[in-house]
């Protein structure tokens, strides 16, 4: 009687219940691995990417507007305080050799 009862209903209830557990704990797990993989993945393909972008960008802009601008800052500056030089150190000369007397 007792084995008749294991049978026909212990074993084949206890095969499912087994079964099921396994089904649904493996599939939790195997989402959520993925979905973790998945998360560090696009993360430090999106860090990797954002960085590149970025030294890029500054590098290009930094080559194409600030160095010709920089280029151009120093050539005014130089050639301003140059013709300053000059203009005074002329003047001074002038000044001088017209004070003198001849």
């Amino acid at each position: 009687m007792v084995t008749l009862i294991h049978i026909t209903m212990v074993t084949p209830q206890h095969v499912t219940m087994v079964t099921l557990h396994h089904v649904t704990m493996v599939t939790l797990i195997h989402v959520t691995m993925v979905t973790l993989l998945h998360v560090t993945i696009v993360t430090l393909l999106h860090i990797t990417m954002v960085t590149l972008l970025h030294v890029t960008m500054v590098t290009l802009i930094h080559v194409t507007m600030v160095t010709p601008m920089h280029v151009t800052m120093v050539t005014i500056h130089h050639v301003t305080m140059v013709t300053l030089l000059h203009v005074t150190m002329v003047t001074l000369l002038h000044t001088m050799v017209t004070l003198l007397p001849w």
